[in-house]
């Protein structure tokens, strides 16, 4: 057991059942996080919860398929998510200040979200980031699209703040 039940106790927003395989019954879904999933990610999204004082719907956390061939999901170290009533910019400004070793920021979803994960951060110290498209393409910081739609991003989030308009 990775997670003990006592440690749960300590989690003020999450269950253990959101964060098990969504087609498997309650009991199941909390025994496969309790056996999977990474303290210290939960932790942290209990933590960016807090912080943002809005609902955090998990949409995926321990996975056996259906992710990347490699996915973090596979170890239990990711979580693909969105915080209800905030722009997907505003999301991963929240969750960097709590500090994940990856981000994926998805504003294509039904509901703007991120992935985010636990990995450790590169040799350079930086995490690992990247912007899916509205095509499904992932595109990886550092690159020209990525500042490119970060930019977009942040731009729609100012604008839906009343912020910074974006020029006519």
């Amino acid at each position: 057991m990775r997670v003990p039940p006592e440690f749960w106790q300590t989690i003020k927003w999450f269950k253990p059942q959101e964060f098990g395989i969504s087609t498997h019954g309650p009991e199941v879904r909390e025994r496969e996080a309790m056996d999977n999933m990474n303290p210290v990610l939960i932790e942290k999204l209990d933590e960016l919860r807090s912080k943002t004082e809005r609902a955090i719907i998990i949409h995926a956390g321990f996975a056996v398929s259906g992710h990347s061939k490699n996915s973090w999901h596979y170890f239990g170290d990711a979580a693909d998510l969105d915080i209800q009533d905030m722009q997907v910019f505003d999301q991963y400004q929240a969750a960097r200040e709590i500090g994940f070793g990856g981000y994926g920021l998805y504003p294509h979803w039904d509901n703007p979200g991120l992935h985010l994960d636990v990995r450790p951060l590169k040799a350079n110290g930086d995490p690992t980031l990247w912007v899916c498209n509205e095509r499904g393409i992932y595109i990886y910081w550092p690159s020209e699209q990525a500042i490119e739609l970060l930019d977009s991003l942040w731009m729609a989030s100012e604008t839906a703040k009343g912020g910074h308009h974006a020029p006519a």
